[in-house]
């Protein structure tokens, strides 16, 4: 394997490797650790070259690749190396238990005058009842006609973490979330406050999403749910809903390419949880936007993904096949998604 990433020593190397993973060996040049996506114990990281591979499920890649999947799909592509790094670093040093606190008045700037839904939630379908519960708002000072907001509370105290802001009309070259500086994505849960540590014979399941407005519109439907920040469920994410004390967990991901592959990996957790997944509807969806017309493994589904993934195929088109292409929970009506979860099925 060769560096993805160029310019990077050792030392920095070896840092986000030790901020990522779980160390076993720690070598000279070639590093032992527990793999974060199949935990087995045979991930090599090389601390020379920033590469890793695990012998174990096969994901391999650069070091900025690791931080990506880990911190999820949110994070900044063009992102400096260094500055991850670095935040990365400085949110190690800080105490989760005891996070800066921010005053509750700091939300009514981002709420109605009227206390109403603002308009874009409501097109959403998010009712007064749901925006209430979710206390969502908006920003009209935010760049390019500005951005809802999304506040973040500590899962343990219900403290007012901090706001995330889902811009309204992204630049190409800006995400669509964004987070507070230091904001631990790959050891928080959306929504993971209202769970109140304790699930009821009411609400037996824990449902998991890949992003906020996912989470929102599945707990519409009466169903207790939260997301990951990402199509890659991380460590420490788990280690959360261990302490919410979720026992059966239900995936309900996008219905694209990175929703696939979030399903396929997310059959591990079977290990540490009742896992069950939810079944889209072939003949209604269709899981790409895009296809190539060479014929490239069209007959395994996760050889084309890979195949198509890439972007290189000179003979990739808009797919036309009629269905629904690469819907999310949030495109459901309420009564579709109580149908598919019930229909969920175990992993």
């Amino acid at each position: 394997m060769t560096s993805v990433s160029e310019g990077f020593s050792s030392k920095q190397y070896s840092q986000i490797m030790h901020d990522h993973l779980e160390v076993l060996q720690d070598g000279f040049e070639e590093c032992m650790c527990v793999c974060p996506f199949c935990f087995g114990r045979s991930l090599q990281f090389n601390v020379s070259k920033g590469v890793w591979i695990c012998f174990k499920c096969g994901e391999s890649g650069s070091a900025k690749k690791l931080v990506e999947m880990l911190q999820g799909t949110y994070m900044e592509p063009e992102a400096d190396f260094l500055e991850i790094s670095r935040d990365l670093r400085a949110l190690a040093a800080e105490s989760y238990e005891a996070p800066q606190l921010l005053p509750e008045s700091m939300l009514l700037r981002y709420r109605h005058r009227t206390q109403e839904p603002h308009r874009l939630w409501l097109a959403r379908g998010f009712d007064k009842a749901v925006c209430d519960l979710w206390e969502l708002g908006f920003d009209p000072l935010a760049d390019n006609g500005g951005a809802l907001t999304l506040p973040y509370r500590n899962p343990a105290t219900g403290h007012l973490d901090g706001i995330i802001f889902r811009n309204v009309n992204p630049a190409p070259d800006q995400p669509r979330y964004r987070f507070p500086k230091g904001f631990p994505r790959s050891r928080s849960i959306y929504g993971s406050w209202l769970v109140d540590h304790m699930l009821s014979d009411a609400f037996p399941t824990f449902t998991v999403t890949e992003g906020p407005t996912d989470a929102i519109r599945v707990s519409q439907a009466g169903f207790m749910s939260g997301a990951q920040y990402g199509s890659s469920i991380s460590a420490g994410q788990i280690r959360l809903l261990h302490r919410m004390g979720v026992h059966d967990l239900v995936l309900f991901y996008d219905y694209d390419r990175a929703g696939l592959r979030a399903t396929e990996k997310g059959t591990h957790l079977a290990e540490e949880f009742n896992v069950s997944k939810v079944l889209w509807d072939k003949d209604k969806y269709c899981w790409h936007g895009t296809v190539c017309g060479c014929h490239f493994g069209q007959k395994h589904k996760d050889i084309w993904i890979a195949h198509t993934s890439n972007g290189n195929c000179p003979s990739m088109r808009k797919c036309k096949c009629g269905r629904v292409h690469e819907p999310d929970p949030c495109s459901l009506e309420l009564e579709e998604i109580r149908i598919m979860h019930e229909g969920a099925v175990e992993v």
